[in-house]
């Protein structure tokens, strides 16, 4: 029998487990019923005391039992079983990765698994924000994420903390080589999504927890923090750009003080333009072979940079000037102090501008 609530045989399906309890023998039953062919459950270092129940459930026809030694996280659980189910199953179509605390539904779990192998994208189960199985700790943490993937990403994940996610076997091999071994791994394949080019869609799932499932073994600050800092780390070019950014001005700014106390004749307009073409060349040099790393030298670059420059500082010179004149201060009061917060917002803009277009580079 087959249909819409059934898992086509070329899927596998990958359970990461730790210390389960009786949730794992209910879920791999619902996923029989559901005409599973291969169900790999990766032990995760969970100890003497649990190898009953994984030797109960390895005499299942149809399900493998892979163990860590020592306890290495659910993301390095999840490789152990792309990486069996890549060289030990033929005719792989892809894997679909299943909680193993009964919280994702076999009629989810199948249409996931046949939306990967129709498709050949990778498939995201996607649980409502008001899905009543999310904790308020967990709603919390998946807010923040998908807050922060979308800014660091330019696409929106709902629900980047789901663990039903179907993989096509053309893209094991790129996840495979996702950084992280714990929960910082799901976030990961999320940013490796943008970073690699990988085709996926969503579709909506609904959660379920036992009643006497509330049990996490997620970590609230170890956890976090491994999220947050691939998210630093994926967000690296800004903070690159931020750090040049920051060093050029204080010597713009430097040198701005200096002019305009000893040398006032020559006008806030000309100290301003003097000061921007000092520090644009050096910020030049810092973005083109360490921010955006444009090694290939490129006459049309230097003339784009120079154009943003040219606006920049035109923006800046007459904004601070129109200011300072309408205030009507002595010895340029005001002017000493617009300078940075008018900068500040002409920041984001020569960003903008230098990554889509001065810096640009082809995509392979």
């Amino acid at each position: 029998m087959s249909g819409k609530n059934t898992v086509p045989p070329g899927i596998a399906l990958v359970i990461p487990s730790y210390n389960p309890d009786d949730r794992l023998f209910s879920t791999v039953l619902g996923l029989l019923m559901a005409e599973a062919a291969h169900i790999v459950i990766v032990d995760d270092g969970s100890g003497p005391g649990y190898r009953a129940k994984f030797d109960e459930i390895a005499k299942i026809p149809g399900c493998v039992i892979l163990r860590h030694e020592k306890n290495r996280g659910k993301g390095a659980a999840i490789k152990t079983g792309m990486a069996y189910c890549l060289d030990a199953i033929p005719d792989l179509c892809g894997v679909v990765t299943v909680d193993g605390d009964g919280h994702h539904r076999p009629c989810d779990v199948a249409s996931c698994a046949q939306r990967v192998q129709h498709s050949g994208q990778v498939i995201l189960g996607q649980r409502d924000k008001r899905d009543k199985t999310l904790t308020a700790r967990g709603r919390l943490g998946n807010r923040l994420t998908a807050i922060a993937i979308s800014v660091v990403c330019d696409f929106k994940v709902p629900d980047p903390m789901s663990g039903l996610r179907g993989i096509p076997v053309r893209y094991i091999p790129v996840f495979l080589k996702t950084k992280g071994d714990a929960y910082d791994f799901e976030t990961n394949m999320i940013l490796d999504l943008k970073r690699k080019n990988v085709p996926f869609r969503t579709f909506r799932i609904i959660g379920e927890f036992y009643h006497d499932g509330s049990r996490s073994h997620y970590r609230l600050v170890r956890d976090t923090a491994k999220i947050a800092a691939e998210l630093i780390r994926f967000f690296g070019q800004q903070f690159k750009y931020l750090f040049s950014s920051v060093i050029c001005y204080f010597l713009e700014y430097l040198l701005y003080r200096i002019f305009l106390a000893y040398l006032p004749a020559i006008g806030i307009t000309l100290t301003n333009y003097l000061c921007r073409l000092l520090s644009g060349t050096a910020n030049f040099l810092i973005n083109k072979n360490i921010v955006f790393g444009v090694k290939k030298r490129d006459p049309r670059t230097i003339l784009r940079y120079v154009l943003v420059v040219l606006l920049i500082m035109s923006l800046s010179t007459e904004i601070i000037v129109l200011v300072n004149l309408a205030f009507r201060t002595q010895q340029n009061t005001v002017a000493k102090y617009i300078k940075p917060p008018v900068d500040l917002v002409l920041f984001f803009l020569g960003y903008f501008l230098q990554k889509k277009w001065v810096f640009k580079q082809k995509k392979t």
